[in-house]
C-alpha cells in the first residue's frame, strides 16, 4: 500500500515523464506535419480557381491542388452546419472552412489529454494531504456548516463540468459529424459530462465529512428486530448466533417472521428459541413476500425502536450499540439511520469478489455522502434501524419489490431525516451466480421507479437532499447512454474506431481516480477503527473497475423498463 508521499512522488514522475513526451511530440511534428492536420481553405482568390487547403500552418505548409472542375469541386467533403467562406461561390462549389482541430486519435493528442489528466489529478490529491493537515491542525475550531459544504462540492463539480465540457469539444466536433450535434450531445453529456460532475461532487463532500464521534450512552433503550425469512435453513442459525453475541446492555425482543418456507426454517428457528429467551417465530401461512412479514412483525413489536435484519446476514462486534448512539447522536429529526453491509460470501465465486469491492467501496461511501446532506436515500432491509412510531405513521412497509427504498422516500417525504452509521456493520451473503445478481439489480432499479411514482412530491421538497432526489432522476438516462453507445463504442475501439470511447473519454480518469482514493481511505479507516482488515482482493477489484458496469448498467436499465411497462413483480432476491 502506498503511503502519501510515495504516491505524490510517483504522480510527479508521471507528469514529468509525460511532460517530457509531449515536449517529443511536439517536436516530432515539426518533422512529420501529418501528425497533426488541421484543413483550412487560402486565400480568397484561390478558392474557386484553385482551392488551396494548408496543412498545420503553424509548421511548414503542405499544400494540395486540384482544378476547378466542377465534378472534383463537388466531390470534396464539406459540412452544412458550417457557414460558407464566400457565399457568391455558385452552389455546386460549395467549399466549406471546417476548421478541424488535431484529431482526437492523433499520437499528439494523446499525450496532451494525459498530461492534463495528470495535473488536474495531482491538484486533487495535494488539496486532499492539504485538507488532512489542515484538521489535524486545529480540527476544534474549524467547523463548516453543512450548507457551506454544500456549496462547496456544489460548485467543485461546476468547475469540473466547465473544465470537461471544454477538453470534450474536439470529442463533440467529430462525433456530431457522424451521429448528429443533438445525438453527440447526449452521448457525451451521458458518457463524460454528468458522470464527471456527480464524482467530483462525491469526492469534495467526501473530503469535508467529519463525522461526529459517537458517545455512550448512559441507558441504552429496548430493541426490536425483525428478521423476514424464506428458505434460510443453512444460515439462519449463524444470524442468530450473532445477535447473542452482540452483547447489548438492554433488553431485545428478536422476532423471525417465517414468510411460508418450505424448508426447515420453521423448525430450526423453534428450537433456537429453546436457548434464547428473547427469540419469537412467526409463522405465515404462505409466502407473501418481505413487506408483508415485516408489517406483521411491526404489528407485534412492543419497543420504540425497530432494527430489521436479514436472515443470512451476520452482525458484527457491537454493531447494535453502534446504530444506537449514532441514532442518538444525530440530528432529533433523525428517525432512521442505515448501517453498513457488506460481503460475507466474497470467496464465492467471480461475481461476488466484485460485489466485495461495491459494497465497501462504492456504497457505503455513497451513503455516507448522502447522510452528510441530511437524507440517506436507502435504509437497506438489511440492517437499518427504525423509530417505531415513525414506521407506523408512514403506513409500515410497502408491498412492492422495492420495499426499502419507498418506505425510505415516505420517511423524507413527511421531513424527517435518514442517517448513516458507518462503523456499525453487518455481513451479508450476496448473489453468487449472475442470474441471481441480475435479478437483484432490476429488483433495486424497479423500487427506483417504484420510488418516483408514489412520492412524486418529494421532488419539490426544500431540502438539501432533494439533490440526490434529482440526481437518480438520472441514472435511467445515464445507463442507457452506456448500454446503447459506451458499450458498442468500446467494441469499436478495439477495431481503431475512437468515435465514441477513445481519448476524449479519458477525461473520468482523474476525477475517478481520486474518488476511488478517497472512499477506500474512508472505508479503510473505519475498518481500522473496527480492528478489521481490507482483505486482498485483486482479481475481485479488476473486475469491479473494468467490467462490473458492462454487466451492471445493462441489467438496471432493464429493471427500469421493467416497471415502466408494468411487468410481473417477483420478490426474488434481497
Amino acid at each position: 500500500m502506498l503511503n502519501n508521499k510515495t504516491f505524490l512522488k510517483v504522480y510527479l514522475a508521471l507528469i514529468l515523464a509525460v511532460s517530457w513526451g509531449v515536449q517529443a511530440t511536439e517536436n516530432t511534428a515539426n518533422f512529420f506535419p501529418s501528425l497533426r492536420i488541421s484543413t483550412s481553405l487560402s486565400k480568397p482568390s484561390d478558392r474557386v480557381n484553385a482551392p488551396t487547403f494548408t496543412i498545420t500552418p503553424e509548421v511548414q505548409p503542405l499544400r494540395l491542388r486540384w482544378e476547378s472542375e466542377p465534378e472534383q469541386l463537388a466531390a470534396l467533403p464539406h459540412r452544412p452546419d458550417i457557414p460558407l467562406l464566400n457565399p457568391d461561390i455558385s452552389p455546386l462549389h460549395k467549399i466549406y472552412d471546417v476548421a478541424k482541430p488535431p484529431a482526437a486519435s492523433s499520437f499528439s493528442y494523446w499525450f496532451t489529454v494525459a498530461q492534463y489528466l495528470l495535473w488536474v489529478t495531482a491538484a486533487l490529491f495535494l488539496l486532499y494531504t492539504l485538507r488532512r493537515y489542515w484538521l489535524s491542525r486545529n480540527q476544534s475550531s474549524r467547523y463548516t456548516s453543512v450548507k457551506t459544504k454544500f456549496v462547496i462540492a456544489f460548485l467543485s463539480a461546476i468547475l469540473w463540468t466547465v473544465l470537461s465540457v471544454y477538453l470534450a469539444r474536439y470529442w463533440f466536433y467529430e462525433l456530431s459529424g457522424f451521429i448528429g450535434v443533438a445525438l453527440a450531445a447526449l452521448v457525451i453529456l451521458g458518457i463524460a459530462i454528468i458522470p464527471g460532475f456527480m464524482n467530483t461532487f462525491l469526492v469534495t463532500s467526501l473530503l469535508m465529512d467529519r463525522r461526529p464521534v459517537r458517545v455512550g450512552l448512559a441507558e441504552y433503550p429496548p430493541l426490536t428486530i425483525l428478521i423476514s425469512a424464506y428458505n434460510e435453513e443453512a444460515i439462519i442459525s449463524k444470524t442468530l448466533k450473532s445477535i447473542a453475541l452482540q452483547h447489548y446492555p438492554a433488553p431485545l425482543e428478536v422476532m423471525v417472521i417465517d414468510d411460508g418456507s418450505s424448508d426447515a426454517t420453521a423448525a430450526i428457528v423453534a428450537d433456537e428459541a429453546t436457548r434464547y429467551s428473547w427469540l419469537k417465530l412467526i409463522r405465515m401461512p404462505k409466502n407473501g413476500g418481505k413487506a408483508i412479514a415485516l408489517n406483521q412483525g411491526l404489528a407485534q413489536a412492543s419497543n420504540p425502536l425497530l432494527v430489521t435484519l436479514d436472515a443470512d446476514s451476520y452482525l458484527y462486534a457491537d454493531a447494535l450499540k453502534s446504530i444506537v448512539e449514532r441514532y442518538f447522536g444525530d440530528p432529533s429529526n433523525t428517525k432512521v439511520v442505515a448501517g453498513t453491509v457488506l460481503v460475507q460470501n466474497s470467496r464465492e465465486s467471480w461475481i461476488t469478489r466484485a460485489q466485495e469491492w461495491d459494497y465497501f467501496h462504492g456504497i457505503a461511501a455513497i451513503k455516507r455522502a448522502q447522510s452528510l446532506f441530511q437524507g440517506t436515500l436507502v435504509a437497506q432491509g438489511a440492517f437499518s434501524l427504525y423509530d417505531r412510531q415513525t414506521l407506523i405513521e408512514v403506513g409500515g412497509w410497502p408491498n412492492c419489490v422495492g420495499e426499502d427504498i419507498v418506505l425510505t422516500w415516505a420517511i423524507l417525504n413527511r421531513g424527517y431525516r435518514v442517517g448513516h452509521c458507518e462503523d456499525a456493520c453487518v455481513f451479508t451473503n450476496v448473489p453468487a451466480r449472475l442470474k441471481q445478481f441480475s435479478r437483484q439489480r432490476q429488483r433495486w432499479s424497479r423500487g427506483m421507479i417504484e420510488a418516483f411514482k408514489q412520492h412524486p412530491s418529494i421532488l419539490f421538497a426544500p431540502r438539501l437532499s432533494t439533490f440526490f432526489i434529482y440526481w437518480n432522476i438520472l441514472f435511467p438516462f445515464l445507463d442507457l447512454v452506456f448500454t446503447v453507445f459506451f458499450i458498442p463504442g468500446l467494441i469499436m475501439a478495439l477495431f481503431g474506431y475512437y468515435w465514441i470511447a477513445g481519448p476524449m473519454t479519458l477525461a473520468l480518469l482523474p476525477i475517478a481516480m481520486a474518488m476511488n482514493y478517497v472512499m477506500f481511505f474512508f472505508g479503510k479507516k473505519t475498518f481500522t477503527s473496527l480492528n478489521l482488515q481490507v482483505r486482498t482482493n485483486i482479481i475481485g477489484f479488476l473486475i469491479y473497475t473494468i467490467g462490473y458496469s458492462l454487466i451492471m448498467q445493462p441489467v438496471c436499465l432493464g429493471g427500469y423498463l421493467s416497471e415502466l411497462f408494468n411487468r410481473k413483480k417477483n420478490w426474488g432476491t434481497k
